[in-house]
């Protein structure tokens, strides 16, 4: 499944994104500061928009696979 998210206000894109940290595991103010200001200024405009996957995951016991 996809699901869309809008974001109109950075903070809460960077909250969203520290809460999921398999997503950008490395990230930190340094390193973001110039991507963060780009995203900033855009959602002035527009709404940011994330997309999200889910998977359904269904497992069986080994002895049925056999």
């Amino acid at each position: 499944d996809r699901q869309t998210m809008r974001f109109s206000d950075i903070a809460a894109l960077i909250g969203y994104v520290r809460s999921t940290p398999w997503a950008f595991e490395d990230l930190d103010w340094v390193t973001a500061t110039p991507w963060l200001q780009q995203l900033h200024a855009l959602s002035r405009s527009a709404p940011i928009e994330a997309v999200s996957h889910s998977f359904v995951v269904s497992a069986r016991p080994a002895a049925l696979l056999a």
